[in-house]
């Protein structure tokens, strides 16, 4: 929590986002590649709505702040639904940010409902437009319900960013580009990530689960924090840097100006004009 005792939030030119703590690790626990899954205790631990609502109410009675993140992983649809309904129960409305799963809980009603009592953005990472790479990162998640839920918040925001992760081991480089053509199609800005394996996520203590051997060194726990690794043979693969240039080379009439000022992403744009 900052020390808002010494910050006075009114001479700021934009809106502060004061953080609000909702959660700590995740509810789900179970992508792949994840390294935040538990957070640093290996626990998942959420924090009563109630006290959340009252935290803020608090903030904005001592230091008028009116814009808070809800500090969270990736918020649980049903925690995100009670939020709502005490915040439309005490008819307050704050401004307010968060990230959360796509699960089949957040609806297109609830998303709406959040915005009427102050949500400005509700940040989701679906990693890809595939269910076939979706079900081997195992993100739970369902494409038909991710693209109706991206659609209304593209409506609702008027701009929509994802994040596709490439070169994920058992997937092929025809379902990243089908994933960029259904964000084309949809209007949706994406960023493009390359696959990394990283110490602690699922598919570094389980490697064989997915088609992969650790290599030398890298595989022993060390400062690095990605390591090394080789396919196995018959196992679908490629990987991001090595088809980078083709790949923008065919989408270049996407892409938006060459490096990304996010620095190790790369970004397509499609149809907006606001910068990125």
């Amino acid at each position: 929590m900052p020390v808002l005792d010494k910050n006075d939030l009114s001479k700021y030119a934009q809106p502060v986002f004061i953080p609000v703590e909702l959660d700590r690790g995740c509810y789900w626990s179970k992508c792949a590649f994840c390294v935040d899954k538990t957070g640093i205790h290996k626990t998942y631990k959420n924090v009563d709505i109630d006290h959340v609502v009252a935290t803020m109410m608090h903030l904005h009675r001592k230091y008028g702040a009116k814009t808070f993140q809800l500090c969270t992983l990736a918020a649980s649809p049903k925690r995100l639904r009670k939020l709502v309904d005490v915040l439309e129960r005490k008819g307050r409305k704050f401004r307010l940010s968060t990230w959360a799963r796509l699960d089949d809980d957040l609806t297109i009603d609830l998303i709406k409902r959040a915005y009427d009592v102050g949500f400005v953005n509700i940040n989701v990472a679906p990693e890809s437009f595939c269910q076939e790479t979706l079900d081997l990162m195992r993100k739970g998640f369902n494409i038909e319900h991710i693209i109706g839920v991206l659609d209304e918040l593209k409506q609702l925001r008027g701009r929509v960013t994802v994040a596709l992760i490439a070169g994920f081991p058992g997937d092929a480089l025809k379902n990243l580009e089908r994933s960029m053509r259904v964000c084309h199609e949809r209007g949706y800005t994406v960023i493009v990530l390359p696959f990394q394996i990283e110490h602690s996520s699922d598919i570094y203590n389980n490697p064989s689960s997915y088609g992969v051997a650790l290599v030398g060194k890298s595989a022993k726990r060390d400062i690095a924090v990605t390591v090394r690794y080789r396919v196995k043979r018959g196992v679908p693969h490629y990987v991001w840097p090595d088809v980078r240039a083709p790949f923008i080379e065919k989408y270049k009439r996407w892409f938006v100006g060459g490096e990304s000022s996010v620095i190790g992403y790369d970004v397509f744009d499609f149809g907006f004009t606001k910068s990125w």
